[in-house]
């Protein structure tokens, strides 16, 4: 589960639990994705090192309601594919501009 709080008129703080790799896993990066609930807008995504499991988010849109969640990108062996471990969401509504 992802967790939100500070929330501004552009940002968002971001928190989650450590992703712990199975068996011939690697986790090697994160990805933190808020996207408008109502789609008028494109997602807005950070990618964070593995070792980090907080981070801002910066660049969202004044007044709207977003849906963030976590990605956990993992390698698995042998072979290397990728595969993607979502979080839960989570839901939170930037700060109205001007104020």
């Amino acid at each position: 589960m992802i967790n939100t709080s500070n929330v501004g008129m552009a940002t968002v703080d971001a928190a989650w639990p450590h992703y712990s790799s199975g068996l011939n896993e690697e986790l090697f990066l994160y990805a933190v994705v808020c996207t408008p609930t109502l789609r008028e807008a494109g997602p807005t995504i950070l990618t964070v090192e593995p070792g980090v499991n907080s981070s801002k988010v910066e660049r969202l849109r004044p007044y709207t309601e977003y849906t963030a969640q976590v990605i956990a990108l993992v390698k698995i062996y042998p072979g290397g594919e990728i595969s993607f471990k979502g979080s839960a969401e989570a839901y939170f509504k930037t700060d109205e501009g001007g104020k």
